[in-house]
């Protein structure tokens, strides 16, 4: 069984090597194409604050601006448990980001997709308690966005143009 593993993981290793893999964060890493040198563009709700403060505190603020993020949040809720006495117990809070990343002197697309979610909170306790449960909710969501949403860009980053270290 030791010797299955050692085997398992010995592949692992030479095919990624055999794939130039690289750590995104590494010396060499493409992570450095895009850390400082993205522009998120601002959103007007409190969910697109938490959002677009995630991808910042994740890609860093802009210094030397490259590209333009561009992002559209939609979210809905749905009642998901509701007990014998007809009270909703339990929602479940849905959320897609559209993204669009530009080249900031161009403005061509260079990467554009979508990344979608959901977490859920329980609605049982008093009025002022629920509320503070559905914010943080709604907080802990846009954090799980935002991690995608810097997962594929970063995922792409060796393949953008111009984007070498600053």
């Amino acid at each position: 069984m030791l010797w299955s593993s050692r085997y398992a993981l010995l592949i692992c290793v030479v095919i990624a090597g055999a794939c130039d893999f690289a750590p995104v964060y590494g010396p060499q890493g493409a992570g450095h194409r895009l850390h400082g040198r993205v522009i998120v563009e601002e959103l007007t709700t409190p969910e697109g604050y938490w959002l677009v403060r995630a991808v910042e505190s994740r890609l860093g603020r802009a210094r030397i601006p490259r590209y333009t993020l561009t992002l559209e949040l939609s979210s809905r809720q749905q009642a998901m448990a509701i007990t014998a006495e007809n009270i909703t117990a339990r929602f479940d809070i849905f959320a897609t980001v559209d993204y669009t990343l530009r080249d900031a002197s161009s403005g061509e697309i260079v990467r554009s997709g979508q990344v979608e979610n959901f977490t859920g909170y329980s609605a049982l306790g008093n009025p002022v308690s629920t509320l503070a449960i559905k914010r943080d909710a709604e907080r802990r969501l846009m954090e799980i966005l935002a991690d995608q949403l810097t997962a594929r860009l970063l995922a792409y980053a060796a393949e953008l143009p111009g984007a070498g270290r600053p």
